[in-house]
C-alpha cells in the first residue's frame, strides 16, 4: 500500500498536515534530515524517513512507496530551486502520483522566481498537483523575534509602516493541504490563500493587548533601524535584505488582499486573528 509523504514535517505547516492526515487513517510518512529527532518532536507515531534536499542520495530511499506527496522548501530559501526541481524530477521518476506544493502568495507573478520555477517543474512533470499560495503566517508572531519583542518589552517593531496583511493561521493552511491531497476536483489548480481580515499592526497589538490583558505597542521602523535592529541581533546580511525586501512589499499593499473563496477551501470558518491571539495566548506569558 503507498503512502502520502510530508515534507517539512515538523514545520510550521507541515507538523498540522502529519498529524491531520494520520488521524484520516491514511498511512503518511514524515521526511526529515535527522528522521530520529523529527519523529520525537512529532510525537505522533509517525514513521519518518532520512530526506535531506543537499543530499540527492536520499530522495530515492524516501520515496520508496510513495504515492503522494506534500512539498515544503526550506523557508526564505531564494535559491529553492536548485535543488528543489531536482526533486521534483525524482518524484516524476518514482512515478509520484500527485504531489501538494506550499508555494508563496504571488509566486505565479514571477517566472524568476524560486517557488515559480519549482511549479512550473511539477506542472511539466506529468504529476497530479495542486499548489497552496499562502499570505503571511499569523504564527510568526508565536515564535522567533516577534515572539522574544512581545514577551520581553510588549512591542511588536516592524518596517511595515501602515500597511495591513491578511495573515493567515498555519493550520488554515494545513487543512486545505489535506483536503487537496484527497480531494480530486483540485487537482491542476493553484490557491491563493489568506486569512478573513486585513489588518494593520496597530489592530493587531490591540488583539494581542486584550487577549493577554496587558499593553501591546507597535513600532513602526524605519527601513535603516530595521536593518541595525537585525543585524545587531545576528542576521546575516543576506538575509537581512531579504526581509527588508518583503516588508518593502508589504508597504506597498501586496499582503493585503483577502480572498473570498476561503470558506469554500475549509471545513470550517477560517479562523481570525482573534481566534489565534486566544488559542496561542500561553506562549506570549
Amino acid at each position: 500500500m503507498a503512502a502520502v509523504l510530508v515534507l517539512g514535517a515538523t514545520g510550521t505547516v507541515g507538523r498540522h498536515v502529519l498529524k491531520r492526515l494520520s488521524e484520516t487513517g491514511v498511512e503518511v510518512v514524515g521526511a526529515s534530515r535527522d528522521p530520529g529527532t523529527a519523529a520525537k518532536r512529532a510525537g505522533t507515531g509517525v514513521p519518518f524517513v532520512e530526506l535531506d534536499y543537499d543530499r540527492r542520495s536520499t530522495f530515492t530511499s524516501a520515496l520508496r512507496r510513495i504515492s503522494k506527496v506534500f512539498m515544503a522548501v526550506r523557508p526564505g530559501d531564494e535559491q529553492a530551486d536548485v535543488t528543489g526541481v531536482p526533486f521534483v524530477h525524482e518524484m516524476s521518476r518514482h512515478k509520484v502520483e500527485q504531489v501538494v506544493l506550499l508555494s508563496a502568495m504571488g509566486a505565479e507573478l514571477r517566472d524568476d522566481f524560486a517557488l515559480r520555477k519549482i511549479e512550473l517543474a511539477i506542472e511539466t512533470s506529468g504529476m497530479k498537483f495542486t499548489f497552496l499560495r499562502p499570505n503571511w503566517f499569523m504564527q510568526v508572531f508565536s515564535s522567533g523575534s516577534l515572539l522574544q519583542g512581545i514577551k520581553a518589552n510588549g512591542m511588536i517593531a516592524l518596517p511595515a509602516g501602515q500597511a495591513r496583511i491578511s495573515y493567515i493561521d498555519a493550520r488554515d493552511v494545513a487543512d486545505v493541504a489535506v483536503e487537496s491531497l484527497i480531494d480530486p476536483s483540485r487537482q491542476g489548480k493553484g490557491y491563493t490563500l489568506s486569512g478573513p481580515q486585513a489588518l494593520g499592526h496597530e489592530e493587531i497589538a490591540a488583539v494581542l493587548s486584550s487577549a493577554l490583558g496587558r499593553s501591546i505597542r507597535y513600532i513602526a521602523l524605519a527601513e535603516d533601524e530595521a536593518r541595525h535592529r537585525l543585524k545587531q541581533a545576528g542576521f546575516p546580511e543576506e538575509w537581512v535584505e531579504r526581509l527588508i525586501g518583503f516588508y518593502r512589499l508589504v508597504r506597498g499593499g501586496w499582503c493585503a488582499h483577502v480572498v473570498d473563496q476561503m470558506a469554500g477551501l475549509l471545513k470550517h470558518a477560517p479562523r481570525t486573528f482573534d481566534d489565534f491571539a486566544s488559542e496561542y495566548s500561553a506562549c506570549w506569558r
